[in-house]
């Protein structure tokens, strides 16, 4: 049976890679991006990979993966992540920051107030780009398909097929926020759409 790569990464086990490679049936690297649907992908994935290659954890980039396996396994497997629209994506993390007790950036959200503080907070003092998790610090696309959270099912129908593995997918983690437009002043809209040109214009996104 050919080596296979696990899907997400945990620092907590540290087991030896190239033994590690060879308990799985299906060859993919599986890019979990925070709050774009990657709980529910990893439930369904689970049975197909393994979260506990060393030096990497359950968001790790692909760049960051592509220097903690082999070249020939990162070259050779498929490699997948999804992506959300920028607006929707800072909603549902902001929410979901205020929501999570055990959150490290809990208090500190809470004590801005309001989401139109945290969307000046965010692009000032913590911006990150959802590029970063499937780009190469040259500019080069590392993933082999790209999802999209609005497009989930259709999207991982298609990665399911291109694997040969079974759809199910449950929905997990899921937040009942009201609709993220609504958060928005015209003010922030464009600040947001400022800060977060490169993946708003890379994707495609719209407001």
């Amino acid at each position: 049976m050919p080596a296979t790569i696990p899907f997400t990464f945990t620092t907590s086990i540290q087991p030896n890679l190239s033994k590690d490679l060879n308990f799985f049936s299906k060859k993919f690297i599986f890019s979990h991006l925070y709050k774009a649907g990657g709980t529910s992908m990893r439930a369904l994935l689970l049975p197909y990979g393994r979260e506990n290659i060393h030096g990497c954890h359950k968001h790790s980039k692909l760049k960051e993966i592509k220097k903690a396996v082999p070249q020939e396994v990162f070259d050779s497997y498929y490699k997948f992540s999804f992506v959300r629209n920028s607006w929707s994506w800072q909603v549902s993390l902001y929410e979901y920051m205020l929501a999570d007790w055990a959150h490290p950036q809990r208090q500190l959200i809470q004590s801005l107030g309001n989401f139109d503080n945290y969307v000046y907070w965010r692009v000032e003092n913590d911006l990150k780009l959802q590029k970063e998790f499937i780009y190469d610090d040259d500019e080069t696309l590392l993933a082999d398909y790209v999802g999209r959270l609005g497009n989930i099912n259709n999207d991982m129908k298609h990665i399911c097929d291109k694997l040969d593995l079974t759809y199910n997918l449950p929905h997990l983690n899921k937040q009942e926020n009201k609709p993220y437009r609504e958060y928005y002043t015209e003010t922030t809209k464009k600040v947001f759409e400022e800060a977060y040109k490169e993946d708003i214009e890379t994707f495609n996104f719209k407001f």
